[in-house]
């Protein structure tokens, strides 16, 4: 199962943040409207990712650790996601649906996400992908939490999913 850790932090300006992942020399990729309808399970989280006007995937991730926030992940992509929609929340609670707008910047292992999540607000999300060990992906972590001078009071602990479930 493949993993990696990630941080996700609350940001005041997006201009701010495109500035800073350049400057790091992140490359842009893409922006993607998405929604994520999270259902309701026992262990980790399971999420029907919609990327409107791409793809849709079904994402099963387990987070362990508070420092590290390692994820293991598996993604299914589907070619159908409304009935998935509909099969999975008839068997499942629907817990909350999480709508955003992401910008995606790309450099070595690492995706910077500039999220704008409505009815949230502003956030960064770094995930660093542990390909060649974690102490790699760990580092290089650190180096984009310091370029972007992340505070620990802005640093989050839980999914977009969590916080809507908390409004």
């Amino acid at each position: 199962m493949p993993s990696n850790i990630e941080l996700k932090i609350r940001w005041k300006s997006p201009e701010s943040a495109i500035h800073k992942a350049e400057s790091f020399g992140a490359s842009y990729s893409k922006t993607m409207e998405q929604v994520d309808t999270y259902f309701s399970i026992k262990d980790g989280k399971l999420k029907l990712r919609e990327i409107l006007g791409e793809r849709a995937e079904l994402i099963y991730y387990n987070r362990q650790g508070d420092r590290k926030w390692r994820s293991d992940y598996v993604i299914a992509g589907t070619m159908d996601p409304e009935n998935l929609k509909i099969i999975l929340g008839s068997i499942l609670r629907v817990l909350v649906v999480v709508k955003k707008r992401r910008l995606l910047y790309l450099v070595d292992n690492a995706r910077i996400h500039i999220d704008e999540v409505e009815g949230l607000g502003s956030f960064i999300e770094f995930e660093v992908i542990i390909r060649e060990g974690e102490d790699q992906a760990a580092e290089l972590l650190k180096r984009l939490r310091d370029h972007f001078m992340v505070s620990e009071e802005n640093v989050l602990k839980v999914s977009y999913s969590d916080l809507l479930m908390k409004v």
